[in-house]
């Protein structure tokens, strides 16, 4: 039923009534990487984290044409001014560091003349330490185990890897699992894992491009270009709600110093890894020198947003219709009507 709503209200562009009622709000979008490899019979990439980099050309051209894509540091720079914004705002950020914002999405923004923001994770920059996840997924979709037997904490757990389908759903657990549970430390689960399945993205000859990080020429050529701004996202991409000050601090500082050693630039702009945050944690994004900081919070903004809590949208690896309808708000707007009703009925 949701699909045929979305359709319909798609079918008749009821998402041009949309945009011009939510004119005066920005809309923050949040990518992470972007590939041009077709479908294939693995699981890579099966969650749509990195785009089909057609499918973004779209994107863009269609942002260049019905909206004012703005820089993040412009946003900031408007809301401490007190300057009102332009109707139609939309920001486009990209998390992480992969390598594919350079090779694939750089290109683009070039092509239409549009800025973006790419918030790095500089221990994956400088040391090419691969996120726990990539490397869960990478090791699920490429060992020659047919199955997986692990414990955790009390909880025995059976995995038979004998089909697709079978790898994705290991996959779906044991990251939801890691991603839950309270002090679980996910790199010596991870460690364990590429133990049990004789597997490990650092020792590949060639990692697959969806894997890979930027280099810092890359990162200086995108500063150069004046396209792409360059925000911090941790050292270590670490929860920050969920460790000590001290640490949160280390994060903050370590990574700011790295990317500013590295570029010759000064970077306030921060963006929270996982979006984990709370109060303390904004406070101390504050006192280290950053402007704004971005969660994975759905919603837009205005002038008066908190600057250290600016909401986003995630964009999804479908299609420009289901792009269209996320930007101009219908589906969110769904959503909550339909959380609403399910709370008062």
């Amino acid at each position: 039923m949701k699909n045929y709503i979305l359709s319909f209200l798609y079918y008749f562009q009821f998402y041009r009534l949309f945009r011009f009622f939510y004119r005066n709000k920005t809309i923050i979008l949040m990518y992470h990487g972007f590939t041009d490899e077709e479908e294939n019979n693995s699981i890579e990439n099966y969650q749509g984290k990195s785009i089909n980099i057609e499918l973004f050309r779209s994107q863009i051209k269609y942002l260049k044409n019905h909206y004012n894509v703005i820089s993040l540091s412009d946003y900031v720079d408007f809301c401490k001014k007190g300057k009102k914004l332009p109707d139609k705002s939309i920001i486009i950020t990209i998390d992480d560091g992969y390598k594919s914002n350079y090779t694939l999405a750089f290109p683009i923004f070039k092509d239409f003349d549009v800025p973006a923001t790419i918030f790095l994770t500089t221990d994956f920059i400088n040391n090419k330490n691969f996120f726990w996840v990539d490397r869960l997924e990478y090791a699920i979709n490429n060992t020659k185990a047919k199955k997986l037997e692990l414990t955790i904490g009390n909880e025995k757990l059976y995995f038979s890897l004998t089909s697709q389908q079978e790898k994705i759903s290991c996959d779906k657990i044991l990251r939801n699992k890691f991603k839950s549970i309270e002090n679980l430390n996910p790199e010596e689960l991870i460690q364990h894992v590429e133990s049990l399945l004789n597997i490990k993205l650092s020792e590949a000859s060639k990692p697959p491009p969806i894997y890979e990080p930027l280099g810092w020429n890359e990162i200086v050529e995108m500063i150069k270009s004046s396209k792409v701004d360059i925000g911090s996202h941790t050292h270590k991409h670490l929860l920050l709600a969920k460790y000590k000050k001290e640490i949160v601090l280390n994060e903050l500082s370590l990574s700011k110093e790295i990317i500013e050693s590295q570029t010759r630039i000064d970077t306030s702009l921060f963006c929270y890894p996982s979006g984990s945050f709370n109060d303390e944690t904004k406070l101390f994004v504050k006192e280290s020198g950053y402007s704004c900081a971005l969660t994975t919070v759905k919603g837009m903004n205005n002038e008066i947003s908190d600057l250290y809590e600016l909401k986003r949208f995630s964009v999804e690896n479908t299609d420009l219709k289901s792009f269209v309808l996320t930007i101009s708000r219908i589906r969110y707007f769904l959503s909550q009507m339909r959380n609403n009703f399910n709370v008062t009925s």
